[in-house]
């Protein structure tokens, strides 16, 4: 059964990198915005172990979701092509996880880049654990908060209610 999971697994990688090539080619013969493909490893964060999950990408300050990788289950490995010049906040999320938010900021870059090492670490959810909240911005020397936090913010209320 679990050769039969790495199968479809390796398909569905497959079947991603195909599309995700036809997407770069079709931006590149429309003349269109330039992309930045971004790569990263998903671990736990106690024991290093690679963790299978869905990494989603949302564009701050509306959080709107604009895509979603998947994580290998083997090595922790995930890929995403997403347009330059925006500002992005993404988290992994995987059950029995506390769910880490980090941002890239994309805005200064004008052409094809890759982005590499965008790793996340996921804490095991366990009573009395810390919460990191990486998403929380305030304006200049103020203790009023920024647009881009609501999302964070949003997400570690939901996280409470639970």
């Amino acid at each position: 059964m679990k050769e039969f999971c790495e199968v479809i697994f390796m398909i569905k990688l497959y079947i991603f990198a195909i599309l995700s090539l036809f997407f770069i080619n079709h931006i590149f013969s429309q003349g269109s915005q330039a992309v930045v493909l971004i790569s990263g490893k998903v671990v736990n964060e106690r024991n290093m172990q690679p963790v299978e999950s869905r990494i989603v990408w949302e564009l701050l300050p509306e959080g709107k979701e604009v895509g979603i990788a998947r994580s290998d289950p083997n090595n922790g490995n995930y890929k995403i092509i997403l347009p330059h010049g925006k500002k992005y906040g993404y988290m992994a999320l995987a059950e029995g996880y506390y769910s880490v938010t980090k941002f890239l900021d994309l805005t200064n870059l004008e052409q094809y880049t890759e982005i590499d090492e965008q790793n996340l670490y996921l804490a095991p959810v366990m009573e009395s654990q810390v919460a990191r909240l990486n998403n929380v911005f305030f304006k200049d020397q103020s203790d009023e908060f920024m647009p881009e936090s609501v999302c964070e913010l949003d997400r570690f209320v939901s996280f409470l209610k639970i």
